[in-house]
């Protein structure tokens, strides 16, 4: 059934995600591990926080969930958000003691594994947060889940670029090693573009970076340039071009960049989100300056004499753009429509600041190829971060999906640099001060069981959270139908009648015949038989069908919405004989979905034009499907 490939596809692709981050992750750990004995166990263990920190981990927001349901316990209807800091401490000690007695935080079952998938601000409609366990545990077979194993794919294609520098061999090459070696990092970036295109660009942007690292470092050699200039120029067009097809077709929506002056994110949210890969990077970057300030000495420092001027310079700047987006004003002053005062983007303190301490930190004399790799990975992904406070793409619901999309490449980004970070990070923790090392591994264990606390109870949750209780447990998706009750409409729809109609079409149903049955509001249950069978409906939600097909009058699906509705409600049936004409319908639904929300006259007509323009070709208790006749 397909029902049941569905459930195969999706741990299929998950695996995928966590082999591509374990070898990705492996690969960078092997460029700079060297050759102690020490560290001989450095990519394995890399290897494998990659691929949990990537696929298994969640964010912080079920941690965030049990420390606010705790203080709501105690502050007696006050928001707790709004509520200071010593005020937030005392509901918290005074809710732990009533929590003893209440054994519960009032959650609802879903909001244990929907909530931290909307990490910032909460409110209906707010920014998408999620993260690649979510998605698996959702069932949700969308373009951005199966594009992440593609994404690592063009990651790891720009970092065997990179790496290949370090060799002569990898610089060197005729014109089959240029082919294939642009064709196939345009084949790894190129099909994004149908997948998901919101990850079509950044990793172009990606690979052209690699390839221009390549070409930097290959300027010493005689022609090189030539051969590098190719290979970038031959990259790029065969990106566009393998998939030009999709694109002559594709109707994009989703085609201006705006500035963004909605709501931005609090740094409580950010950190929910973002909390455990920060905390372990910053660890590291702390780590590799500290070191490098050990290892320079002081006369050093004397040669930056000649840059003062344009190191005050540097510094002047980023305080002027921090202090312009950072603080909040009600009276924001703007020019060419861009906020160059109070934006309030208050997390600009804290990423642009990282930012440029990476982009430092990459210069460092000596520093290992892969650690420069992570540092760029890392300010990647922080810009990334930073650039949807600032901007959104027109066609967006605020910035919704926005961030979303682009929150999701910077998760991959750094979960492989903050696996690569712990990694580095266990060797060198047994030189840190005692009492210093052990604060840190509590944090550590602090904020990881609280990544990984979101498998077990979202988890847990998703698996409760479900329709009809004594449904069995398995991967075939349709058969908790069986079981289901609903109510809707002012009335109980017993599932049951579905699943066996839904079956017959399944069974009996050749090709791809439009079918017709009841237009239902979004996230009710409704086109059922199009989800089920796969086949052609006149209209399905009526906002996703208007959302993802923005290039086309809105008023299409509004007027087909509207044509369902009179063809069921309808008593004259030369109307109905035109509906069926025009949408070339030959299979019509009629069951308890259908008797509830329609007018009871238009239904009867279906008994009294059988012969005429349908024929019932199955029929159990309330449901009946009608094949339409030809005499049209």
């Amino acid at each position: 059934m397909p029902s049941i490939a569905y459930n195969l596809i999706l741990p299929t692709l998950f695996m995928m995600l966590g082999l591509g981050a374990f070898s990705l992750v492996w690969n960078l750990m092997i460029g700079a591990s060297g050759s102690g004995e020490d560290q001989r166990g450095l990519p394995l263990l890399a290897g494998g926080a990659g691929v949990l920190g990537m696929v298994f981990f969640g964010n912080l927001g079920v941690i965030r969930m049990v420390l606010q349901g705790i203080q709501r316990l105690a502050s007696a209807g006050v928001n707790v958000l709004e509520g200071s800091f010593f005020q937030r401490l005392k509901w918290t000690l005074l809710g732990v003691v009533q929590l003893i007695q209440t054994k519960s935080l009032h959650y609802r079952l879903d909001e244990w594994y929907w909530n931290p998938s909307r990490a910032i601000g909460g409110e209906h409609g707010g920014p998408i947060t999620e993260f690649p366990f979510f998605t698996f545990l959702y069932g949700d077979l969308h373009a951005h889940f199966i594009a992440l194993p593609l994404t690592v794919l063009a990651i790891a294609w720009a970092l065997s670029i990179v790496k290949s520098t370090q060799s002569p061999q990898g610089q060197s090459g005729g014109l089959g090693r240029i082919l294939a070696v642009s064709s196939f990092g345009a084949l790894a970036v190129g099909v994004l573009r149908p997948t998901n295109t919101w990850d079509f660009y950044p990793y172009l942007v990606l690979g052209i970076a690699a390839l221009a690292y390549s070409w930097w470092r290959g300027k010493s050699q005689q022609d090189s340039w030539i051969r590098h200039a190719f290979q970038l120029v031959l990259f790029v067009l065969l990106a566009f071009l393998l998939f030009k097809p999709y694109a002559d077709w594709y109707g994009q929506g989703y085609n201006s960049i705006k500035p963004w002056f909605g709501s931005n994110t609090p740094f409580n949210d950010y950190f929910t989100h973002w909390g455990l890969f920060i905390f372990v990077i910053f660890s590291w970057m702390v780590h590799e300056t500290i070191d490098w300030m050990a290892s320079t000495p002081v006369s050093a420092l004397r040669n930056l004499t000649k840059y003062r001027e344009l190191i005050f310079a540097v510094i002047l700047i980023l305080l002027v753009i921090m202090i312009g987006l950072g603080i909040s004003l009600e009276n924001k002053i703007e020019i060419g429509g861009f906020t160059i005062l109070g934006s309030g983007v208050h997390i600009i303190w804290f990423v642009l600041p990282m930012m440029v301490w990476a982009g430092i930190l990459i210069f460092r004399p000596g520093f290992p190829l892969a650690k420069q790799i992570v540092l760029f990975l890392t300010g990647t992904s922080l810009a990334l971060t930073l650039m949807v406070e600032l901007i959104y793409i027109e066609g967006d619901i605020g910035r919704m999906n926005t961030v979303f999309k682009f929150y999701l490449q910077a998760w991959t980004m750094f979960a492989v640099s903050a696996a690569a970070a712990i990694g580095w990070l266990s060797v060198s923790l047994k030189k840190w001060d005692v009492r210093f090392r052990r604060i840190w591994q509590v944090f550590l264990i602090i904020l990881l069981a609280g990544a990984a606390t979101y498998p077990l109870l979202g988890g847990v949750a998703k698996v409760k959270d479900r329709m009809a209780s004594n449904a069995p447990h398995t991967l075939d998706g349709m058969t908790f139908m069986q079981f289901a009750l609903y109510s809707d409409l002012d009335t109980t729809i017993d599932f049951s009648q579905d699943y066996d109609a839904i079956r017959w079409m399944q069974d009996n149903v050749e090709g791809s015949p439009v079918i017709v049955e009841a237009n239902q509001v979004e996230y009710h249950w409704a086109t059922r038989y199009t989800v089920y069978t796969g086949l052609p409906g006149v209209v399905g939600w009526n906002w996703h069908q208007r959302q993802q097909r923005t290039t086309t009058p809105h008023d299409w699906v509004f007027g087909r919405v509207e044509d369902v509705n009179l063809f069921y409600d309808t008593t004259d049936l030369g109307f109905a004989q035109n509906f069926l004409e025009k949408y070339d319908v030959q299979y019509i639904v009629l069951g308890q979905l259908e008797r509830a929300k329609y007018l009871a006259e238009g239904i009867e007509k279906f008994k009294a034009a059988e012969g005429i323009l349908w024929t019932p070709v199955y029929h159990d208790q309330e449901t009946t499907i009608y094949q339409t006749l030809t005499i049209y």
